[in-house]
């Protein structure tokens, strides 16, 4: 799986599946570890399998279960972004692929 760069921020991201979709983690690994009831963090597999833990800082990485990938929240995406539907999206690439034939 390559990484790509992530539309407004630029860092590498990767996108894996999960159920119908798919869901953008970051490309770096984290170190976790596992707890008895649970955890309040979620991380993902290369997979896209869900991971409860506690994400352990720096200083105890010798402590850890694991290594896994976060979810990426891009600070400099629009609040109001909305992707655009099927529909929108081939009406788009067939407005360019006009303009690109009556170029040539």
């Amino acid at each position: 799986m390559n990484p790509v760069p992530c539309r407004w921020c630029g860092r590498p991201v990767l996108w894996v599946p999960r159920g119908n979709s798919r869901v953008p983690i970051e490309n770096e690994l984290t170190p976790y570890r596992f707890v008895k009831n649970g955890g309040v963090n979620v991380l993902y597999t290369s997979e896209g399998a869900q991971i409860r833990c506690e994400i352990l800082p720096d200083s105890r990485e010798n402590e850890a279960s694991g290594y896994a990938h976060r979810y990426h929240f891009c600070a400099k995406r629009p609040l109001d972004y909305k992707p655009p539907t099927e529909r929108e999206q081939r009406r788009a690439d067939y407005k360019e692929w006009r303009q690109e034939t009556a170029e040539e």
